[in-house]
């Protein structure tokens, strides 16, 4: 099934529990609970993406997993990280690959 996002192609979401991710080709969406967005970040702007272990230990004894993003900013220049936190590694790695396939349909041309 091919749908369109906002006018762009959609490829996946991701149901993380109290959030909800959402794919296109050209960017994704970190919706709360509520649907407001939490962070919206285009492709293009991003210079990496990795999974980083473990983040914290949480109340249950699990322990959380980070995937971790390094974006920069046409405008300023700079560069900073954005952690997506997840509960396990499973979620953590699914995460990881629905952005590493948007980040790979982005135009070397257009990459920062």
């Amino acid at each position: 099934l091919r749908t369109k996002l906002a006018g762009e192609q959609y490829l996946s979401h991701l149901d993380l529990g109290d959030r909800v991710l959402l794919v296109s080709d050209k960017k994704f969406v970190l919706l709360g609970a509520d649907g407001r967005e939490l962070l919206l970040v285009k492709f293009k702007h991003v210079k990496s993406i990795e999974l980083f272990c473990p983040l914290e230990q949480n109340d249950d004894g699990n322990v959380a997993w980070g995937v971790f993003m390094t974006l920069s900013s046409r405008q300023s220049g700079d560069t900073y990280v954005e952690v997506l936190r997840c509960n396990d590694h499973a979620l953590a790695t699914e995460v990881l690959e629905q952005l590493q396939r948007g980040l790979a349909l982005v135009p070397k041309s257009e990459a920062t």
